[in-house]
């Protein structure tokens, strides 16, 4: 299961892999989910290792 955030009901929802619609493998390291929140909204959440690298080298708030 995920926990994500979903733009269109504004809040953090739990989603399971009934859910998850899609899977692409965007480049060496990162992959796309495509879910689905209970709601039925489009989700897309940027995963893999890649994604992680990128996340601690940009600046903090």
């Amino acid at each position: 299961m995920w926990n994500v955030y979903c733009a269109d009901c504004g809040h953090d929802v739990l989603v399971g892999y009934s859910r998850l619609r899609r899977v692409t493998n965007l480049a060496s390291g990162v992959i796309a989910l495509e879910l689905r929140c209970p709601a039925g909204h489009g989700v897309e959440v940027l995963t893999g290792r890649a994604t992680h690298d990128r996340a601690s080298d940009s600046p903090k708030p």
